[in-house]
């Protein structure tokens, strides 16, 4: 649940929060992002919080506004955090689009948004496929990251609707990602390799 989820990350109940969740290597969350986030999460009742297995030597706590937590979760656990922030936010910069990260579409988008959470994501590696902006999250181009922070800030302000850009969200994740659907989907991949060769 929300409360649980907020409990468990440490924010006010009340605050408006933005979460980021996974790795955090640079090109997933450049410290040229995180710079404008500490901004952000300045203002009164704004909250920002990273939740990572491992800070990969990082030094994120000399961004005094984001909360940082090293730690791993339940399932129960994450689907408690992910139901704890209003916004997720993904700023990836991959620098070399010749060589992705091995899962792509990155899961941590899809769970966010199958909670009914509004997410807002570089347009990179396949995302656009499945966000679709201003309907179900917001797309970005790779590095502007003051974008990114006009977007968060439209969330905030009421400006975006996140009830409804989340609840789209949740519609198209449990509609194109459903068991069914994926099953058939691989059976059609393995048809045709099996019919090529």
């Amino acid at each position: 649940s929300r409360e649980a989820g907020r409990n468990l990350i440490r924010v006010n109940k009340d605050a408006f929060v933005v979460g980021y969740i996974g790795h955090v290597k640079q090109e997933r969350l450049p410290d040229s992002f995180l710079e404008y986030l500490n901004d952000f999460a300045e203002e009164s009742a704004t909250e920002a919080v990273i939740i990572t297995k491992d800070c990969a030597g990082r030094e994120l706590d000399r961004f005094e506004n984001i909360t940082v937590l090293e730690q791993s979760l339940s399932p129960s656990e994450k689907a408690d955090v992910f139901a704890a922030a209003d916004v997720w936010v993904f700023p990836y910069d991959f620098a070399n689009p010749e060589r992705p990260p091995v899962i792509d579409p990155p899961l941590t988008v899809l769970e966010a948004m199958s909670a009914g959470r509004p997410v807002v994501v570089s347009n990179t590696l396949t995302i656009p496929e499945y966000v679709i902006d201003e309907e179900t999250g917001i797309l970005v181009e790779p590095g502007n990251h003051e974008e990114i922070i006009n977007s968060l800030t439209k969330f905030r302000n009421g400006l975006l609707d996140r009830t409804s850009i989340g609840a789209n969200a949740q519609r198209y994740v449990r509609d194109s990602f459903d068991a069914e659907t994926v099953s058939s989907a691989l059976q059609d991949v393995y048809s045709t390799v099996t019919n090529s060769s």
